[in-house]
């Protein structure tokens, strides 16, 4: 069974950076009679009120960026390049506080694109920004998609990219700007992998043998194949659907399927869990598109080995 990691929506809290220290036995007792005081072990704690434990340990070099500062910057360079308008926004904080994602979606029709003939299937273009207080993080812009008929959230497999910011007066402002304007210079390379995969025509049975394949190899547990397998065959069965925006079988459909279990049943409860499998499944659909190889060995059926 998965970890269970705290996560909300609620973002805005501070954080302060303080100095920790090394106390031995006889430094408490000696301390307890104020008669000494402790030994700086050289290392801060970054705290947030209400919350006793460390969110993460320092160097005397971390800058620290608090969450709300983050939000206003990313707003200010969406505002000034004209894409803050109808934007949808997600925030997610994660561990305690120890972990944020704004992701910031852009429903407005001059972002959106589509590559089908299917009318309505409509995808918007998104942004999610990162920032953590223990270190696993670097701050920086990530490209992604939404679908819109159906709100599944889809990651890109451009790179992430950092955004620098001043040790000492905070978040470079013009750092994240660029750090959009980078990803948006990505957007039609990121096109071009969804549209290789929806011409890629796979059977139904074939989807099955992949989900089961990827879940071989370790890259899906069972449980998340059989959430996918059942989406999957529900597109099938269901005739509305059937005859709509999911008739064909084929990558990018399959992809679909898995976004649906990745956003409506993981996110909602471990957000990076959602975002590490969308990612991965992902960079399979894509190589699977471009290597006939490996899309005949990916999509073979498995055989059942007797006792």
């Amino acid at each position: 069974m998965p970890k269970v990691i705290d996560q909300t929506d609620q973002y805005n809290y501070e954080v302060a950076t303080r100095p920790l220290y090394d106390l031995t036995q006889a430094q408490i007792e000696m301390l307890n009679q104020a008669d000494d005081t402790p030994a700086f072990a050289g290392v801060y704690g970054n705290f947030r009120a209400n919350h006793e434990n460390a969110l993460g340990i320092v160097t005397e070099r971390y800058a620290l960026v608090q969450n709300s500062d983050v939000v206003n910057h990313v707003e200010d360079s969406l505002k000034s390049r004209g894409l803050l308008d109808e934007v949808e926004k997600d925030f997610k904080v994660v561990d305690h506080g120890k972990r944020f994602y704004a992701r910031y979606t852009i429903k407005n029709p001059k972002s959106e694109f589509n590559f089908k003939p299917a009318k309505g299937d409509n995808v918007g273009v998104s942004f999610t920004f990162q920032n953590s207080f223990d270190c696993t993080k670097r701050l920086n812009v990530a490209l992604g998609f939404l679908r819109l008929v159906c709100t599944n959230g889809m990651t890109s497999l451009a790179k992430q990219y950092e955004v620098n910011f001043r040790h000492q007066n905070g978040i470079d402002v013009n750092a994240i700007g660029g750090g959009i304007d980078a990803a948006l210079e990505k957007l039609a390379d990121q096109q071009k992998v969804f549209k290789r995969l929806a011409e890629t025509g796979i059977d139904h049975d074939k989807g099955l043998n992949i989900l089961d394949n990827l879940t071989k190899r370790g890259k899906i547990s069972g449980n998340i194949r059989d959430n996918i397998a059942s989406i999957w065959n529900a597109q099938a069965e269901d005739e509305t659907i059937h005859s709509g925006l999911d008739s064909d079988r084929n990558l990018w459909n399959l992809y679909n399927a898995a976004t649906q279990h990745f956003t409506r049943v993981i996110a909602p409860r471990r957000v990076e869990q959602a975002n590490r499998l969308s990612t991965d499944f992902l960079g399979a659909m894509d190589k699977a598109s471009r290597t006939k190889t490996f899309l005949t060995d990916l999509s073979k059926e498995l055989k059942v080995e007797n006792n």
